[in-house]
């Protein structure tokens, strides 16, 4: 073999080399672009459902203290004003519903899970628990409860306590 041949396999066995090394590394690139992107997205979407989530407790407080005054005789709601709080119970869970709805292809299965039940429990209830405060102060409780079972699954799901750490580690080196 002479030396020109011997040096153009050389080169076109580095140039194979290098092309290669540049398309796995386009491709791990491309890789950590999309997941840091869905990454950023699922932080939007996930801190919209905890301020919505946040928006029906406080919204729910609100409806149990009218519904006590009202039967404690502090204030006097007419039967209009009573179906019109349900009314706007069921407008604020249709929001989030919403909200789920837009955004489910972000979501893992388990968060989907915890917040179908969210929405079954809470927001479709029974419209005599309008009457029944008693029964509106228990789902508060435990709409509470749900609640945060629900933001808990979505800081998993976005792994936040692992990331915590290794930021907590890098800041301190």
């Amino acid at each position: 073999m002479d030396s020109s041949l011997t040096i153009s396999l050389i080169s076109f066995f580095i140039s194979f080399i290098t092309i290669l090394f540049t398309y796995l590394s386009f491709k791990r690139e491309r890789r950590f672009e999309n997941e840091n992107e869905i990454f950023k997205l699922k932080i939007q979407v996930y801190n919209t459902f905890t301020i919505e989530i946040d928006k029906i407790l406080l919204f729910y407080e609100d409806c149990l203290e009218k519904l006590n005054d009202h039967k404690k005789g502090l204030e006097i709601l007419t039967e209009d004003e009573l179906w019109k709080i349900g009314d706007d119970i069921d407008d604020e869970g249709d929001k989030l519903l919403m909200l789920f709805s837009r955004n489910q292809l972000l979501l893992s299965n388990e968060t989907i899970a915890k917040i179908e039940k969210f929405c079954d429990d809470f927001i479709y209830q029974d419209p005599n628990l309008v009457v029944e405060i008693t029964s509106l102060d228990k789902a508060l409780d435990k709409m509470y409860e749900h609640a945060d079972n629900l933001i808990n699954e979505l800081r998993k799901d976005l792994n936040i306590q692992s990331l915590n750490e290794t930021l907590f580690k890098r800041i301190n080196k």
